[in-house]
């Protein structure tokens, strides 16, 4: 597993690409309707970083973080064969350096998680849709199952479904996925990273 990606937090639906042209030209990057979901818990309605709304979302996906035994998805799934990992890995390395993404760490607490659902008004919890792709790496589903287990001891409780790349990738290309998705890349220096 290299990924888990969040969908329905399509924040700049609203971006000139996304809109048709001022003749009616179908946009330059279409994407589908509902792109932006706000009923979801760790989506946001209001895109002010500053507001209560804003921060209840980033309480939820922090919680989903730190519920990640990373160090034991690479122990027990990779052999010992991998290290966790908090950012990804496409971004800019030397902007990671500069603003201490580098040293971004959340560490494994599930009493945290369970607290920070709480202050995000989910004392009892939330469901979310997880599709399982395999993707090019070994153990991702196998990986994405134990995040599974992991999260629905904080509360969160998956609907699982296994799902085909090419069957769910028009639903993330248009953004009109609503859940988490494992995703995996090609073969790196090291053989699964968490």
């Amino acid at each position: 597993l290299k990924y888990l990606f969040l969908h329905g937090q399509q924040y700049n639906n609203d971006d000139p690409l996304h809109l048709p042209g001022p003749g009616g030209e179908e946009a330059e990057v279409p994407i589908g309707e509902n792109a932006y979901d706000c009923s979801l818990a760790w989506v946001s309605c209001d895109r002010d970083l500053e507001s209560e709304e804003w921060e209840r979302a980033r309480k939820v996906r922090l919680a989903m973080s730190v519920a990640i035994d990373r160090q034991k998805l690479v122990n027990n799934i990779a052999l010992g064969e991998g290290s966790p990992w908090y950012i990804p890995s496409w971004g800019e390395s030397a902007r990671y350096r500069q603003f201490g993404l580098d040293q971004l760490v959340h560490e494994y607490d599930p009493a945290r998680a369970r607290q920070l659902l709480v202050e995000a008004g989910y004392p009892d919890g939330f469901e979310i849709d997880m599709f399982l792709i395999q993707g090019l790496s070994p153990g991702t589903v196998t990986a994405a199952e134990a995040v599974a287990t992991m999260w629905e001891d904080v509360g969160i409780r998956t609907k699982q479904e296994f799902v085909p790349r090419a069957t769910f990738r028009p639903q993330r290309v248009s953004r009109v996925a609503k859940g988490v998705q494992t995703y995996s890349s090609g073969g790196g220096v090291e053989p699964v990273r968490n």
